[in-house]
Formats: C-alpha cells, sequence, structure tokens
C-alpha cells in the first residue's frame, strides 16, 4: 500500500478527508482491524526488549553523571575557598608585615629626630661650657694675680713683723704681761655683760663674776652617782646631739665591759654618761629624749652645743658633778670617738686610789702647722689645800 502526498496547502483538507477514509475501512474490515493489533503487538515487543532497557540504561548514566558533577563542582568551590582562604592569610601576613615595617620606620625617624635634638642640645651645653669655662679661667688669673699681689704684701709684712717682735722680745723679756686682762676687759664691754652681784668670784683678785657656772639647767639629767662607795669613777663622754651611731657603738662595746669589772669586784662603782647640748633641731631633740627614756644615760645641758662653746659645756658637766657626784673618786673624762680600755682603768685606779686626792692627770699635746705649737708633757698637779670641784674647772679652764 502507498500513498502520495502533495506538498501544498490546498490539498490538505483532502488528506484529511482520505486519512478518515481508510481509518474507517480498516476499522470496519476484520483483516485489518487483526493486523492493527498484531503491529501494536509487535511495537511493545520491540519497545520493551530494546528501547526500554536502552531508556533505563540511559537515565542510569544520567543519574549517575549528576552525582559526579556535583562532587567535582563542590570539590571545585572547596578548592576554591580553600585558596582563597590561604591567599587571605598570606595577604594578611604582608599587611602585618607592611605594618610592622612602617613602625620601624617611624621609630627610627623618631629616634633620627630625637638624635637630632640631643646633639643641637648637646652642642649648646658644650658651647655653654666652654663660655663657663673661659669665664673660669678669667676668674682663676684674676684671683691668681690677686694672690700673687697679697703673697708679696704679706712677705713684705712678715718681714716687718719679725724685726718688731724681735724688738718687742728683747725688750719685754721677763715683764708680766696683761693682754689676757685687756682681752676679757674688751670682750665683756663688747658683749655688754654685766657683773653678777649675787655671785661670789673664786678668787677676789680675778675680779667680778660676769658668768655664774652654777646657773646651768638640765632638762636630761641621770640620777646622782652613790655615796660612800670606794675606788669609784664617773666617766663623762663629750658627744654631739647628732651622734647616734658614736653612742650606739659606745653602748654596745666598752661600757659593757665596765659593768663587767664592776661585777667582779676590782671597781666599787662605775658610772658614764653622754654630755650634751641643746639642738635647734626639733626632730633631733626628740630622738635625744627617746634615747634617753630607753638608755636612762644622758645629760643635756641647756647651752647651744657647738665647738666653740665646749669650756661652757665642761663647766656645765662639773657644776652637774658638784651637784650630783661631789663624792666619787675619780672623774674620766673622754670624747664619743674614744675607746676606753677599762682593765687598764681598773688597774689605774688602784695604783693611784691612795694617792693625793687633789690631783688632775692628762696630756695635752697641739701642733696646728703655720699657727705656732703648744706642748704640754705630763700634767701631774697636785693642788695645795683642800681641792673642790670649782678649784678643778679653774685649772682645766687656765690650762
Amino acid at each position: 500500500m502507498s500513498f502520495v502526498f502533495r506538498n501544498n496547502k490546498a490539498s490538505t483538507v483532502t488528506r484529511v478527508k482520505h486519512w478518515k477514509t481508510i481509518m474507517v475501512h480498516c476499522l470496519n474490515s476484520q483483516l485489518s482491524f487483526t493486523s492493527v493489533g498484531l503491529v501494536f503487538a509487535f511495537c511493545c515487543v520491540v519497545y520493551f526488549t530494546f528501547l526500554y532497557p536502552l531508556i533505563n540504561v540511559f537515565h542510569a548514566e544520567k543519574q549517575m553523571v549528576a552525582p559526579k558533577t556535583d562532587q567535582m563542582a563542590n570539590s571545585n568551590r572547596t578548592t576554591t575557598i580553600t585558596t582563597l582562604l590561604k591567599e587571605k592569610q598570606i595577604l594578611k601576613i604582608d599587611v602585618e608585615m607592611c605594618e610592622a615595617q612602617v613602625k620601624t620606620l617611624v621609630n627610627s625617624l623618631q629616634g633620627e629626630k630625637r638624635n637630632e635634638l640631643a646633639t643641637s642640645t648637646f652642642e649648646e651645653k658644650l658651647k655653654l661650657c666652654e663660655k663657663q669655662r673661659w669665664v673660669e679661667n678669667q676668674e682663676t688669673d684674676k684671683m691668681a694675680e690677686k694672690l700673687q699681689e697679697e703673697k708679696k704684701i704679706l712677705e713684705a709684712n712678715a718681714t716687718l713683723y719679725r724685726e718688731f717682735f724681735n724688738h718687742v722680745a728683747s725688750s719685754l723679756r721677763n715683764v708680766p704681761y696683761t693682754g689676757v686682762e685687756k682681752y676679757i676687759r674688751y670682750s665683756v664691754a663688747r658683749l655688754g655683760i654685766l657683773p653678777l652681784g649675787n655671785a661670789k668670784p673664786i678668787k677676789p683678785e680675778f675680779g667680778p663674776v660676769i658668768n655664774d657656772v652654777l646657773s646651768f639647767n638640765y632638762p636630761i639629767a641621770i640620777t646622782p652617782c652613790p655615796e660612800n662607795v670606794n675606788q669609784s669613777v664617773f666617766i663623762p663622754v663629750i658627744s654631739a646631739p647628732d651622734n647616734f651611731d658614736k653612742r650606739r657603738m659606745i653602748r654596745q662595746t666598752w661600757t659593757k665591759h665596765l659593768m663587767d669589772v664592776c661585777e667582779r669586784g676590782h671597781l666599787g662603782s662605775a658610772r658614764f654618761a653622754f654630755v650634751l647640748g641643746m639642738t635647734e633641731n626639733n626632730v633631733t631633740q626628740g630622738k635625744i629624749e627617746e634615747e634617753s627614756k630607753n638608755f636612762g644615760d644622758i645629760i643635756q645641758i641647756e647651752m647651744s652645743d657647738f665647738y666653740r662653746n665646749l669650756p661652757f659645756k665642761m663647766a656645765g658637766l662639773f657644776n652637774w658633778l658638784h651637784k650630783n657626784c661631789a663624792k666619787v673618786d675619780f672623774v674620766f673624762k673622754v670624747d664619743d670617738d674614744v675607746y676606753v680600755n677599762v682593765h687598764n682603768l681598773a688597774q689605774f685606779i688602784h695604783s693611784f686610789y691612795n694617792r693625793s686626792r687633789n690631783t688632775v692627770f692628762g696630756r695635752a699635746n697641739w701642733s696646728a702647722p703655720g699657727r705656732g705649737t703648744l706642748r704640754f708633757s705630763q700634767v701631774n698637779s697636785e693642788m695645795k689645800g683642800p681641792c673642790s670641784l670649782s678649784q678643778l674647772l679653774l685649772f682645766c679652764l687656765v690650762v
């Protein structure tokens, strides 16, 4: 069976009608119906035998390809993300290195600026020092010239003074010197000191009393010495208000040995005390008062404590001894920079205890270059008649 179709639009209706006619003819014919069934069955067998497996294989391959594609895509995305993170870290490290380099450069620039400022400041100071040195050199040269002139004047005067001294020494030999009396009268007039009417002079020929050594006050003192004790000694230690360390060292050394000697019976009684003047420093005075409360070995005299007042300190000490330790056998005066060998002291007291009680022992040896020389050998003067502390004070002041 064959069909012929014309390829034009006009025959479209004719072809439709022709197909309808054929379909009707086939449906009306029993043979045609059977043929259609066979064709349908053949098509089903062909479909299920050949096409259906192929379709299943196609769909399976498609399903297998799709996950692989997804996995590859995911893997690619993961790789890309990892790469990007690594690049980010690398960039971060580069940024940090750049910032560190920037800070280093900034610090170096600041250091260079500081060095420049320091260099300029040092140069300015160096110039200033050179200028000051030049000025000092000029002043030194002027002073040297002035000293040279004064030296020449002094040398000329020394020659004249030596000639005058030789003349006076030869003409005034064996003539009493009245300079001390004149100097005392001059000092009394200059200071406006008035005589004390109620004070009795030690000797009438000394004239009126202008200072009463018995009028000292003692803000801090110790208890009086015991009486009727044989071979007794009192050791006053002359000290300055600020010499706390020296007093501490004395308490830790020879004063302990002194107590041991007394306990062993080598001395009947032995006492010591630090003799101080007043200070204008309230803090130092407070420390002295606390020291006296702790140790009870300080005698403070109401007078200004400086070197030129040392004779008045001695006068105040002897006045306190006269009132509180008049019966003591020996008074051994030392300074706070002296170490006392108490065993030699005890032996000395035993040796001289039975000798005259009107005796002063001591040694003086002063030598000052350019200021003359005054020497005393052993002082061992036995006073005639009864000896009192006032006479002892007089002797010490005269010496």
